[in-house]
């Protein structure tokens, strides 16, 4: 995360992607319904491989989702298909968090009212989980707040605690729920949020915390919802700021200079 924000993070990206790209490349020619049922281990690499190839942008990864999300819209086009079911959606299981996520971040609005419809009526749990968390990668600030405050409507009969978990895994350069919880406190306030679960958001505003800007809104919500007591002190977020900062300026240069230096030696030995 700390990288995601740093001003060289293309330097590392392609150092990541340098790495990585030569077992996508092996897993595609390979065929990604290959079996795995007897080596866990390879299945896990697999999977690793897929999510960070299209989180960083790989072009293959990319136009690979492409093509399966367009085979399942296809094939899913009524409003009564489901995702879980198999004779409408071929995309193996372990395969769909990835098409998922990268439509959600790469398509297009009609993409992500697709699966938003499909979320809503989808029966079961696993499926709506894989689903959300896909959604949840999104960078749109309207869209993020269209699926939390859904799940804040019924929230009796949401998981909230493990979709803040699954969400936390996606980079995003903005922090939305900050938008999220000062754009539409009132509907925060009346829903039956838990102090946990404030306590869990907050977690991921400090993560991704990074402006004096998002400190004054800090403060808003620290006034907003001052009744309840359901904000931490702001020292906390300007601490948790200043310590990103110090790391991107004495840590983050450090990282650069290796990974310019690894790319470097791996095109001599290609050459060689």
């Amino acid at each position: 995360m700390r990288m995601y924000l740093h001003e060289d993070y293309d330097i590392f990206r392609e150092y990541v992607l340098t790495l990585i790209t030569p077992a996508f490349d092996r897993i595609q020619n390979d065929g990604f319904d290959k079996k795995y049922d007897e080596n866990y281990d390879d299945f896990r690499f697999r999977e690793l491989i897929i999510y960070r190839s299209c989180q960083l942008g790989y072009e293959p990864c990319l136009r690979m989702s492409r093509e399966k999300f367009d085979e399942l819209q296809k094939n899913c086009s009524e409003t009564d298909q489901i995702l879980s079911d198999i004779d409408c959606n071929q995309i193996p299981f372990y395969l769909r968090p990835f098409v998922y996520t990268t439509i959600v971040r790469e398509g297009t609005d009609e993409d992500f009212e697709f699966l938003f419809e499909k979320w809503k009526n989808e029966h079961l749990i696993v499926e709506r989980e894989r689903i959300f968390v896909a959604m949840c990668a999104t960078e749109d600030t309207k869209k993020h707040q269209r699926i939390w405050l859904e799940v804040f409507s019924k929230i009796d009969r949401e998981d909230v605690k493990t979709k803040i978990f699954a969400c936390s895994k996606h980079l995003h350069t903005k922090c939305n729920d900050i938008d999220l919880f000062l754009e539409h406190s009132e509907k925060i306030k009346k829903s039956k949020i838990t102090s946990h679960i404030y306590y869990l958001f907050q977690t991921l505003m400090v993560r991704c915390i990074s402006t004096d800007e998002q400190i004054e809104q800090i403060k808003k919500l620290k006034e907003i919802y001052k009744e309840d007591n359901q904000f931490q002190e702001v020292p906390i977020f300007m601490s948790k700021k200043k310590g990103n900062e110090m790391w991107r300026r004495h840590v983050g240069p450090i990282i650069i200079h290796y990974s310019n230096y690894t790319m470097h030696k791996i095109r001599q030995q290609n050459m060689g």
